[in-house]
């Protein structure tokens, strides 16, 4: 019997769990999710190796949040760890970032940097958002970097990457963040589609990166699909809302 109820009540946390939001997912440059998990990047020794990240709010409602950094260990005491959110950047001994707003589904870029000073070794950083309103509620993700003094750094092509709209649904106009990664810009456009497949707008990419705003006030209510193209093959999408 007790044996019985231990399972029910180990069952009935793991369900509690499993069905737990997460309500400030993070990604990596190829809209990995890397929430709750440890990343692992070979870096050189002798350069600056950047890591470009994405906080999406995955709530309902308008939240305030910091990123704090903690380093657990250095590879060397020379060595340096720091961080931008969005166009703020952060001095190596600053480890709170200043306030973030995020809309719902409203996105936040963090860049994270490490210089391992020339010397061969291991760096653990964890990276925690904490909204501000609520601390306890936070997501994190932690770093190891692999320094060493030969060799070249783990880099694999960049896939692009595109944010969810903000806001979603939209009425009006909504932006989105984009990244090409490794693929050339030119003849690179936003396409916005219907549910049968029409093209019903589009807008130029011109840079690498940045944020699109495209005015929907001429579109009907509907759901429509905003991608990402390049070269005439659609490398990135997301799904959009319209209302009236």
């Amino acid at each position: 019997m007790k044996k019985h109820l231990l399972f029910v009540a180990i069952a009935a946390l793991s369900s509690v769990a499993l069905s737990a939001q997460i309500n400030y997912p993070i990604t990596d440059s190829v809209s990995a999710s890397v929430t709750s998990t440890t990343v692992n990047y070979n870096v050189l020794a002798s350069a600056t190796d950047t890591r470009h990240f994405t906080v999406t709010n995955a709530t309902a409602n308008t939240v305030t949040v910091k990123v704090k950094k903690t380093i657990y260990f250095l590879n060397d005491p020379g060595s340096t760890v720091y961080f931008c959110t969005g166009a703020n950047c952060y001095s190596p001994s600053q480890t709170l970032s200043l306030a973030v707003v995020l809309a719902p589904n409203g996105t936040c870029a963090l860049t994270c940097d490490h210089y391992p000073n020339n010397m061969a070794g291991v760096t653990q950083v964890r990276y925690t958002v904490i909204n501000q309103a609520n601390t306890t509620d936070t997501t994190y993700f932690i770093i190891n970097y692999t320094a060493s003094l030969t060799g070249v750094a783990t880099h694999s092509l960049v896939k692009p990457s595109l944010s969810n709209p903000a806001p979603n649904p939209a009425s009006s106009s909504f932006t989105m963040n984009y990244k090409m990664g490794s693929t050339n810009p030119q003849d690179s456009k936003m396409v916005i589609y219907n549910m049968l497949g029409d093209r019903v707008m589009e807008t130029s990419v011109e840079e690498s990166e940045g944020a699109l705003r495209m005015d929907v006030s001429s579109l009907e209510q509907g759901v429509y699909f905003c991608s990402l193209e390049s070269d005439g093959k659609i490398v990135a999408t997301r799904r959009l809302v319209v209302t009236r």
